[in-house]
């Protein structure tokens, strides 16, 4: 008899579903019990275990992650196509709403929780914990005065710079972090035209700007390949991506992310990111959760003709955040 664990990780390998989400239709379809901690520690190992103990059973592998430590060891071909050696840490964040509350009241409602937190040094408004914030439940997020996001976004909206008053462009907005943040950083005071592909996501994203009190967005469904607009002033291209830098917080992409994958999403980024080039923007920066280049720095030299260009990455074992890649492109004039 199958495990829920077993069930989930076929949901992984096979369907490509996230851990959360294989483990909870695994959970549904047996109707049983599992540990979804033991299930996640075991995907981080996995890559490890099933090297060093060829031939072994599921059931064996996933004891041997339960009664040890390992570790981290990704498949070869990613160290090697990110062009660096990869550490399993990261730190965890919360984000402070301040179009909702102010960070003392934040930090206060936090402590009552019985959650330690660190303000960051770079972004006061955003809070370090220690681990993963479970927020979902209490009445700080029901009310939209905090959320669980990733500084790494931070950096990205930091290096768009939106001014109060200004018009800006959100390519791949859904499901809507990212434009919440220049709204919450200018409070307001602007507009975002706010561009995704998908229906239902557009959907999340409207719920989501409604809860944290966004104001100032408009919300278009549409492909970022073929834009519907007839100018571009400052742009956010957060293009798809393979989610590479997630690992720490997903140790199960490289079971669904090949190769094969990797140059396929650079070549719908390049594309993406072509259209909007052929308006002419004023400043674009493009940010992608990827720690591989040909998702990054190799999509940028194809399209920066008539731009100056600087970028960064940033690392789960050196800045505490997801792997993300960051440009900033400004029209030369």
């Amino acid at each position: 008899m199958k495990s829920v664990e077993e069930r989930a990780f076929e949901l992984v390998v096979k369907s490509k579903l996230s851990p959360e989400k294989a483990f909870k239709t695994a959970v549904r379809e047996l109707k049983r019990k599992g540990d979804l901690e033991a299930f996640r520690k075991f995907l981080r190992d996995y890559y490890f275990l099933s090297t060093a103990y060829p031939g072994r059973t599921f059931r064996e592998l996933f004891e041997l992650s339960r009664s040890g430590e390992y570790p981290f060891t990704p498949p070869r071909w990613v160290e090697e196509r990110a062009r660096r050696k990869l550490a399993y840490r990261k730190d965890y964040w919360i984000r402070v709403n301040t179009l909702k509350a102010d960070v003392k009241e934040v930090e206060d409602a936090l402590r009552d929780l019985g959650i330690e937190f660190e303000v960051d040094k770079d972004f006061p408004f955003f809070l370090k914990v220690r681990e993963r914030p479970k927020l979902s439940k209490t009445e700080l997020f029901r009310q939209g005065k905090a959320i669980p996001q990733d500084k790494s976004s931070a950096f990205v909206v930091k290096a768009l710079d939106p001014r109060p008053g200004e018009l800006v462009f959100d390519i791949g907005s859904a499901p809507g972090m990212k434009a919440s943040l220049i709204q919450q950083v200018r409070g307001n005071r602007g507009e975002v035209v706010a561009l995704d592909i998908s229906e239902s996501r557009v959907k999340e994203e409207r719920e989501l700007l409604k809860l944290l009190g966004v104001e100032g967005v408009e919300l278009v469904i549409g492909d970022g390949m073929h834009l519907p607009f007839r100018k571009l002033t400052k742009v956010l291209v957060d293009a798809p991506c393979s989610n590479s830098g997630t690992y720490v917080e997903d140790p199960s992409v490289f079971l669904r992310v090949t190769p094969r994958d990797v140059r396929r999403f650079s070549l719908i980024q390049t594309r993406i990111l072509a259209e909007v080039m052929r308006y002419r923007p004023e400043k674009v920066v493009y940010s992608v959760c990827s720690i591989f280049p040909d998702e990054g720095e190799k999509v940028v030299e194809k399209v920066m003709k008539g731009y100056s260009e600087s970028h960064f990455r940033l690392y789960p074992d050196r800045d505490g955040t997801d792997g993300f890649f960051v440009s900033e492109m400004t029209l030369v004039t």
